[in-house]
């Protein structure tokens, strides 16, 4: 939460679809707004479902958030951050032959979910940022609207705060799992880790009955974390080997072989889809986690830059203030009719 003597000079709106659950979308937007507020802007919440645990979590941390009914002015923030198509319900039309007088983001965090890929061409005339979570996305992005040159790959940066996290793994002890989703072979790992290895396993996600943000004392805690997705971003900047498996298999512990790969598909368990047994998956914890700590060791201090979402936020919150000012054109109404649209249709729903 930001400094509360800090002058309020700028206000950003965050629009999505839902902030209703702990899960990846949602804590993107929470995170970003946080990192937002510590560098003085008023943050806010626009979605089309708000319930808890998010909008609790929204409260805590002085976020006003707010369920999205009538059109949103742009004149009334200096930024807006649109996910899940949601630029619909922002009123260009009051501004046609003027600046916008917000600056918009656009942000996409899957190469193949509808909700995250752009709906119509409108997008690339009005961005001035539009953030992919990985290069996977970036180019599912490119060839729908074609390259603006204001693409930006931001990886899923995840908060400074992990990096407090790095100490010494030299032995294994505690596991953690981290998964919203049901995953047989996993459950089975957990069991065989337990009983075979005699390891600490403990659980977060949705179906683990630990239902609760990640935090870096989670990752304090761990010798090994199991995970894909955002996730696996608090391991790599806390220093801790990740094995990445979840509903579409994965290709175990990240090492110098496979992170690339890995990365350029959101840590997802794409492309591999390599489908273990949970005998396997303990297996391979145990016996073949010296690889991952050695690409740990080598290659943190790029983790801590390439993954760092506070400075990552610094120099987007730059860039985009001196971004150049984009007149609405009347031919752009069409197309935003369609957002608005599908806005509706969401609404609805």
């Amino acid at each position: 939460m930001k400094d509360p003597r800090m002058p309020v000079s700028r206000k950003i709106l965050f629009l999505t679809h839902w902030m209703t659950d702990i899960t990846g979308s949602s804590v993107v937007i929470l995170e970003a707004a946080k990192a937002f507020q510590q560098l003085g802007y008023d943050a806010h919440v626009g979605c089309m479902k708000l319930t808890s645990p998010m909008a609790t979590l929204l409260q805590q941390n002085g976020i006003d958030a707010f369920q999205l009914r009538d059109r949103v002015d742009p004149g009334d923030y200096d930024v807006i951050w649109c996910q899940h198509v949601t630029f619909g319900i922002v009123d260009i039309e009051s501004y046609v032959g003027r600046p916008l007088p917000a600056k918009v983001i656009f942000t996409h965090l899957s190469p193949a979910v509808p909700l995250e890929l752009p709906t119509y061409a409108l997008e690339k005339d009005l961005a001035s940022a539009i953030l992919c979570n990985s290069e996977e996305t970036l180019e599912a992005i490119v060839s729908i609207q074609g390259k603006t040159g204001r693409e930006i790959v931001f990886g899923n940066a995840g908060p400074s705060t992990f990096k407090l996290a790095q100490r010494d793994r030299s032995e294994l002890v505690r596991v953690l799992l981290v998964s919203n989703h049901h995953v047989p072979e996993l459950e089975d790992a957990a069991t065989y880790m337990r009983e075979q290895y005699n390891l600490h396993v403990e659980k977060l996600g949705v179906n683990t009955g630990v239902y609760r943000l990640v935090t870096p004392d989670d990752i304090a805690w761990a010798d090994a974390v199991i995970t894909i997705g955002k996730s696996v971003i608090y391991g790599l900047l806390g220093g801790l080997p990740v094995y990445v498996y979840g509903p579409h298999g994965g290709d175990g512990y990240l090492t110098d072989n496979n992170y690339q790969r890995n990365r350029t598909h959101n840590f997802s368990g794409r492309p591999s889809c390599a489908k273990k047994t949970g005998r396997q998956i303990a297996e391979e914890i145990v016996t073949e986690r010296e690889s991952s700590l050695g690409m740990m060791s080598n290659m943190q201090r790029k983790f801590e830059i390439d993954y760092c979402l506070d400075t990552f936020i610094e120099a987007l919150s730059e860039n985009i203030t001196k971004s150049p000012q984009i007149y609405v054109q009347q031919e752009w109404l069409f197309q935003h009719q369609l957002y608005r649209n599908a806005v509706e249709s969401l609404l609805i729903a």
